[in-house]
């Protein structure tokens, strides 16, 4: 939490504006340590509460132990507000089990379990889409692994028809070795130091690219800042990037 706190500067106009009132945190009481967690459902319990908790698929973390001492309980609501994988904890849940194990103990599922669509951050197909489509050096290959097997089918069929792109879906448990694809294969049997240089290069040209585009982009948010403030972010936004290119060159 503190962390977004403490980089304001980087949000679009509508999150810094909410971000402005931290009202809320008189309600709130963050747990930065395993047993101050754990002393919610020991010490607190009973109080009525709202604990919001990760992992979002219940397969680790905080929140198992916030399970195991609610989901037993009718007068419990358990709520997820993301995609809910097929395998995980989170998805039996969602899907109607009774009883599920946790710490290797049976617990009776008696809460309310509700899903609470389209509150996810991720992307949806279009917004990957248009991600996709917007980069100027697109990939040699596209790998999908999150989501259902027939969504990802369906997008992958659709990146490889309009961007020409290979697209894989690896399976559970297998390993894809990641590397920069070059079109002519003779400089795959090139040293491996030779080949480096290679990929540093095109890699360079990249984020040259990329950095006078971004730079492009904060002029223009630059010129269109209304208040002080707004180009006071803008500003120190374009002198963080100046002063890491500066350190880049001194390296």
């Amino acid at each position: 939490t503190e962390v977004f706190w403490n980089h304001r500067d980087v949000f679009d106009q509508e999150s810094a504006t909410l971000m402005k009132d931290r009202a809320i945190d008189n309600m709130t009481r963050y747990t930065a340590t395993v047993e101050e967690s754990k002393e919610i459902n020991s010490r607190h319990n009973g109080m009525p509460k709202i604990i919001i908790s990760a992992s979002g698929m219940c397969d680790a973390g905080r929140i198992k132990h916030h399970l195991k001492h609610n989901l037993w309980r009718p007068e419990s609501t358990v709520l997820f507000v993301g995609y809910q994988a097929r395998g995980t904890l989170g998805r039996s849940l969602v899907d109607g089990a009774k009883r599920v194990r946790i710490f290797g103990e049976e617990i009776s599922v008696k809460a309310r379990i509700e899903m609470f669509e389209g509150f996810s951050g991720h992307a949806d197909r279009e917004g990957l889409l248009s991600w996709l489509g917007a980069m100027r050096h697109k990939p040699a290959r596209v790998l999908l692994i999150h989501g259902e097997k027939g969504s990802i089918e369906s997008l992958a069929e659709t990146i490889h028809k309009d961007f020409h792109i290979d697209v894989t879906i690896p399976e559970y448990a297998q390993s894809v070795t990641l590397g920069l694809e070059v079109a002519d294969k003779r400089l795959a049997v090139m040293e491996t130091g030779r080949y480096a240089s290679l990929a540093a290069v095109h890699m360079l040209e990249i984020l040259r690219e990329e950095f006078a585009s971004t730079m492009e982009s904060l002029h223009r948010e630059l010129k269109r800042a209304a208040t002080e403030e707004e180009i006071s972010v803008v500003t120190a936004r374009i002198q963080d990037i100046e002063n890491r290119l500066k350190l880049s060159e001194t390296l």
